[in-house]
């Protein structure tokens, strides 16, 4: 375990690579968790403890500090925002059709897809007419498998202005996933969605955002195919998805591939240090719309970006209805009449632009964030 030196790097940049590493610290494991750290030098001023760090079981582990001890940096991140020129806040799409959901992935059979009458183009047309109303910039995270179907869809995306991103190929959890089968499937959908946007593209979201404590090595597969940043961890408890302990600010991640910003989804905090997620998908459609202005105030407050992120079946409540589980129905389903009309409604509220045009990863180079190692 390292931790850089606080007199001259106010980061703390954490990494695993075994007991007694030489690195002037030792740790001993415990299964997943980190039972007991012993110090061979002073702590930096600004960690006067370290509390247990959720680590991965794989070979390539990263470890994020708990919550409480990230508070110092949350205050450098609200100072962070006079670095930033324009907006801050990020607009973003995971353009995939209705029957792609991860909610109905236990009905419908991929090699289904092909079956269903797809409604994604007309849908996201509607999108990129709202978002020309508003005039922003907005990052399309497209799946291959409809970029591959829909080439002039993406060419039409990334004319309008708007930058282009990879969503994956077949939408499948990358925790499920060996490193072989992520790699290949990631590779097609680059090469894809790079082939109809007639572009490089720099960006990826996970599906469901699978980017998990037991697929961190994903983001190490990521570098080395020529992303530059991933947006994928969600920094809260959920029963698919989450790292509840990771910054909720973008950060540096170094892994044997490269450098990588990740820019977390946003979080606000409410009753403690909890995380409660705000401002994109079941998220937006489902909660009270009280619940989302309280969320993007306090997160604003906080100095911390607002990614929005929206899917293009969510604005069509006429989409055919799949037979699925209660809860799955539930949160596909609910709402979706109103999801149009608070979207807008955000855009008149708030400037939004695209990750790649945010400045945010220029703070995150400046350090202004973390900065966490993979080794």
């Amino acid at each position: 375990m390292k931790v850089a030196d606080g007199a001259t790097n106010p980061e703390p940049v954490a990494l695993f690579s075994g007991p007694g590493a030489g690195q002037g610290w030792d740790v001993k494991a415990v299964g997943r968790r980190v039972q007991t750290i012993a110090c061979k030098r002073p702590l930096p001023s600004h960690w006067t403890t370290v509390e247990p760090l959720l680590i991965s079981r794989f070979s390539t582990p990263v470890l994020f500090p708990k919550a409480a001890k990230l508070q110092a940096y949350e205050d450098q991140a609200a100072k962070a925002k006079s670095v930033h020129s324009g907006p801050t806040n990020i607009m973003s799409v995971d353009v995939e059709d209705y029957f792609h959901a991860e909610a109905f992935s236990d009905i419908v059979a991929r090699s289904n897809w092909d079956s269903y009458p797809s409604r994604v183009e007309r849908n996201t047309k509607k999108l990129l007419e709202l978002f020309a109303l508003h005039q922003i910039e907005a990052t399309f995270f497209i799946l291959g498998w409809v970029a591959e179907r829909f080439p002039h869809l993406v060419s039409e995306i990334a004319d309008a202005g708007h930058e282009i991103a990879c969503h994956s190929y077949w939408h499948r959890l990358i925790f499920k996933l060996d490193r072989k089968e992520f790699r290949e499937d990631t590779r097609r959908a680059k090469d894809v969605i790079e082939q109809a946007a007639g572009r490089q593209v720099y960006g990826y979201r996970a599906p469901t955002y699978s980017i998990v404590a037991d697929s961190l090595w994903a983001l190490e597969i990521l570098s080395e195919l020529e992303f530059t940043y991933d947006s994928s961890i969600f920094p809260i408890r959920h029963d698919t998805y989450g790292i509840p302990d990771a910054p909720r600010f973008p950060f540096r991640i170094n892994t044997a591939g490269g450098v990588l910003t990740e820019y977390p989804i946003t979080t606000f905090r409410f009753w403690g240090n909890r995380n409660w997620p705000v401002g994109g998908g079941g998220y937006l459609r489902i909660l009270p719309w009280w619940y989302t202005e309280t969320g993007v105030k306090r997160t604003r407050q906080e100095g911390l970006p607002v990614i929005v992120y929206v899917h293009p079946w969510e604005i069509d409540p006429d989409q055919p209805r799949m037979r699925g589980r209660l809860r799955s129905r539930f949160r596909h389903y609910t709402n979706l009449s109103r999801t149009y009309g608070r979207l807008d409604k955000m855009l008149r509220e708030l400037s939004f632009t695209s990750f790649r045009n945010s400045g945010l990863d220029k703070a995150a180079s400046e350090r202004a964030f973390p900065t966490v190692r993979l080794m």
